[in-house]
């Protein structure tokens, strides 16, 4: 039986000040993915119209009719997540919308560490078109771009399709967030629940990959 790294995604209200996360999905070490619409909080009212129509097709209607509350998103994710190290492709938007989702959930201290990851240096030794195709395939496999579930799918995917033609897999970490409870970004124009502490970076950069991460998230005045 293969076993994958833990891969997450966020779906988001936006990218500006005052974007929330909408939609999370992660897998298991098996391969199964799970994800979850998420319940706005009242408080988080910001909301791209072009997001909805051009990137993830989710409305804030179908949010809050079936979205699950983050209390009961955060219980499963932190059970399934326990101990473990999980790669984000999202960098500090993915580290700044967790925090978001374990503030407004009222999680205890999550016991995994969020790492920023790059996908296409998945397998160093493979050749670009032979990525390029793979990468194409498990799409297909995936589903629908822009979703957290299909997007955590094409990661597992991408994984499983470059192992089975023969190439070995790395997956190389482009930051390192680690915290007890992260404490999100503060905005203007949108109130946040408190959070104990907040995450502290660690950058680590693997040899030969361009520095892609920004500055840490803004802590609340």
């Amino acid at each position: 039986m293969s076993v994958y790294p833990c891969f997450l995604d966020f779906e988001a209200s936006g990218l500006a000040n005052g974007s929330y996360p909408i939609e999370v999905g992660w897998n298991l070490p098996s391969g199964e993915v799970k994800s979850f619409l998420i319940r706005p909080l009242p408080s988080w009212r910001y909301w791209d119209k072009r997001a909805e129509e051009e990137v993830h097709g989710i409305s804030r209607k179908e949010l809050v009719a079936q979205g699950v509350d983050a209390a009961e998103i955060c219980a499963v994710l932190c059970a399934d997540l326990d101990g473990r190290e999980v790669y984000a492709d999202g960098g500090l938007f993915d580290a700044e919308w967790m925090g978001q989702l374990l503030a407004a959930g009222k999680c205890p201290e999550p016991t995994f560490r969020l790492c920023g990851c790059a996908p296409d240096l998945f397998f160093p030794e493979m050749a670009f078109q032979v990525s390029d195709e793979l990468q194409e395939a498990a799409r297909k496999v995936a589903g629908q771009r822009h979703r957290a579930g299909n997007d955590v799918r094409w990661l597992v995917a991408w994984l499983r399709l470059g192992r089975e033609a023969g190439y070995r897999a790395d997956v190389p970490k482009s930051a390192r967030w680690h915290s007890e409870n992260p404490k999100p970004t503060k905005s203007k124009n949108e109130p946040i629940p408190p959070a104990p502490k907040p995450w502290n970076f660690s950058i680590s950069q693997p040899s030969g990959i361009p520095r892609t991460v920004g500055k840490p998230p803004r802590q609340p005045a």
